[in-house]
């Protein structure tokens, strides 16, 4: 069976996808700590692209995988691997292996999108907020478009300049 000659390789392909994964989830637990101090934000443009390095590697891991269960004539979803496990064991492999390094994977990725979007919220506080002060220092109106009562829209415009240049 094909079975027996894929699964080697994707209990490989798993450990490389739970290694590139470990490996975001410290990056984005530095890029989250980088976050919250304010004077090492020129750090974080060199964790981006380790972070980008890191995703562009768990998405050949992905099209790898997609590979295996297509070789088995398998979907590439959830569904498709807990079949490829149960065909994995029938065939007398060690599934249960191959079932966690995945659930571990799957979970650890979860993870690293959660952390990943609390991350990316913190980053436009942070640049809003640095854009305000720009905008204060220069002397820029903030204007914030709101309606009245009639529904007509009314423009609130303040204008303090603190500096001139």
């Amino acid at each position: 069976m094909l079975i027996e000659k894929t699964f080697p390789i994707a209990l490989t392909v798993l450990d490389n996808g739970l290694k590139h994964a470990q490996h975001l989830w410290q990056l984005l637990q530095h890029e989250a700590d980088l976050l919250l101090e304010a004077q090492r934000a020129d750090q974080l443009k060199a964790l981006a692209e380790q972070k980008q390095r890191c995703v562009e590697s768990l998405t050949q891991v992905s099209k790898q995988i997609a590979q295996i269960l297509a070789s088995e004539q398998l979907p590439h979803d959830a569904q498709g691997i807990a079949d490829y496990f149960d065909r994995a064991a029938s065939c007398g492999l060690p599934a249960r292996q191959g079932t966690q390094k995945w659930q571990t994977l799957a979970e650890l990725s979860k993870n690293c999108r959660d952390l990943n979007e609390k991350n990316g919220v913190r980053i436009e506080m942070l640049t809003r907020y640095a854009q305000r002060r720009l905008q204060l220092l220069k002397g820029r109106t903030e204007t914030s478009i709101t309606y009245g009562r009639d529904g007509i829209t009314r423009s609130a415009a303040a204008s303090h300049t603190l500096v001139t240049v």
